[in-house]
């Protein structure tokens, strides 16, 4: 059986486990990943436990969210028990840090790098996110030397370096205690998920953790409208699909695949896949077109638990998801406001404005204050 990202919570006796074997923050594309309000929504439905379990096989994300969650699992005042199963990177390295105890298992990896964001601007908006940028590859860096015992200066070098650490490294530096021995068959399954994942944005990805040539039904690692559905052919990257193994004339995706999810790509379906669910176009707040691409804001899903928690994240987002149609927005603000009332989930003052030319400024430095306030 191959195992497929997801985020999920159990409580077995008086432990409370928490699988993150996903993407940390929500994927735009997707609509999956694992976020604070997820993890939140799980302790708060655990009911009573004396100690929490941590398995994280994730090539990180949004830090924020990271961070987030770190303090969350923190927060609860209950020993934390890690377990590394297959990689534990940028973000998801350090909710990592939040185990009293950090075990890795044996080909397993945890991974720290400087801070980095996507940005649009002239030159003294790139000088200020840059600082801005610093500032919180030190904050983060602060998490790191808390568990790990270095000095900021040596932390700051790794994080420099991108650094991927095996489980001796990582014991060595002092970011994991042990290294656990899985049975083959559940680390053949944990490497397989590691190489599913998109690391195409590192540097320095270990040879073993690239991935494969894909199999029969895998879906295309292009980032495109069409290619993860299997329409690589349609690819609208420019110069058409460059993803290792899958260029459009030679490209691996399923066959059959492709025939069934062509049209989905090219928005003649009647569903997109998001956490685990085929969503009509009705389940969005942001309808758009008919193209796939165009629905934003999942907040329909078949349980009240999975719609609510995806409807606090489309407020959340509201600001920075891109919605052109501004006739259609203003459906989409309707909607959200309908289903937040039919959830009894509350909209904070200014939540669903249109984002103001200081807005994306503010939120960098609310997030920044984030992080400052980890470390106290």
């Amino acid at each position: 059986m191959r195992l497929k990202p997801r985020f999920a919570a159990q409580t077995a006796g008086t432990t409370l486990e928490l699988l993150f074997y996903d993407e940390i923050g929500e994927n735009f594309w997707s609509g999956g990943g694992v976020t604070a309000q997820s993890v939140a929504d799980a302790i708060k439905q655990a009911g009573a436990f004396d100690r929490i379990t941590l398995r994280i096989n994730s090539p990180g994300g949004d830090c924020f969210e990271g961070v987030a969650i770190y303090n969350l699992i923190r927060s609860q005042g209950k020993p934390v028990d890690c377990f590394v199963d297959g990689l534990a990177a940028s973000a998801a390295s350090i909710i990592a840090m939040a185990g009293d105890t950090v075990s890795v298992g044996v080909g397993a990896m945890i991974m720290i790098h400087n801070a980095a964001c996507l940005f649009y601007g002239d030159a003294p908006a790139f000088l200020k996110i840059a600082d801005t940028l610093e500032k919180i590859t030190l904050t983060v860096g602060g998490i790191y030397v808390k568990k790990t015992g270095q000095t900021a200066d040596e932390i700051k070098t790794l994080m420099d370096g991108e650094t991927w650490m095996g489980a001796e490294d990582a014991v060595d530096k002092g970011f994991a205690d042990a290294i656990v021995r899985q049975d083959e068959d559940q680390t053949t399954q944990a490497r397989a998920l590691v190489k599913s994942f998109n690391l195409r944005g590192f540097k320095h990805v270990p040879a073993n953790l690239r991935a494969t040539k894909p199999r029969a039904g895998d879906a295309c690692e292009c980032e495109c409208d069409f290619c993860p559905s299997g329409d690589c052919s349609n690819c609208n990257c420019q110069g058409g699909c460059t993803a290792e193994h899958c260029a459009a004339s030679d490209c691996n995706c399923d066959k059959a695949m492709i025939g069934s999810h062509a049209n989905l790509a090219n928005g003649d379906g009647k569903t997109k896949r998001v956490d685990g669910e085929d969503l009509e176009k009705s389940a969005f707040a942001y309808q758009g077109s008919e193209k796939l691409a165009d629905w934003k804001l999942p907040i329909k899903f078949s349980t009240d638990e999975k719609s609510a928690s995806h409807i606090r994240n489309a407020i959340a987002r509201w600001k920075s998801t891109d919605m052109p149609d501004a006739a259609e927005k203003d459906k989409a603000r309707g909607r959200v406001k309908a289903a937040a009332k039919e959830h009894d989930i509350e909209i904070a003052d200014g939540s669903l404005d249109d984002a103001s030319d200081g807005y994306f400024e503010a939120l960098a430095r609310q997030r920044l204050s984030l992080y400052e306030r980890s470390q106290n």
